[in-house]
């Protein structure tokens, strides 16, 4: 099976044996976002994004070099405030 998908401005073009596309296939079915495209949505920078993935915080899986998280597990992350905890007292 061919898969064809846009990473940038380049087109990709992958050929898989069926039995792999079938493992894959809740991934193929769900709209997955880039880690750019998560940092705007969450309003941080892509390498704090890199940090949810890295700390198992945000689910993410690994096509080819680049991660690519679920649209839905995004809205499962919960963000801690920035900075230092304020002291009490």
């Amino acid at each position: 099976m061919l898969i064809a998908f846009c990473h940038g401005s380049r087109a990709v073009f992958l050929l898989f044996p069926l039995d792999i596309i079938s493992q894959f296939c809740d991934i193929l079915i769900m709209k997955l976002l880039s880690v750019k495209n998560v940092a705007q949505r969450l309003g941080v920078h892509h390498s704090r994004v890199r940090i949810f993935i890295k700390e198992g915080r945000l689910p993410a899986q690994k096509i080819g070099g680049a991660w690519v998280i679920k649209e839905n597990d995004i809205k499962k992350l919960k963000i801690m405030p920035r900075g230092r905890p304020k002291r009490n007292g």
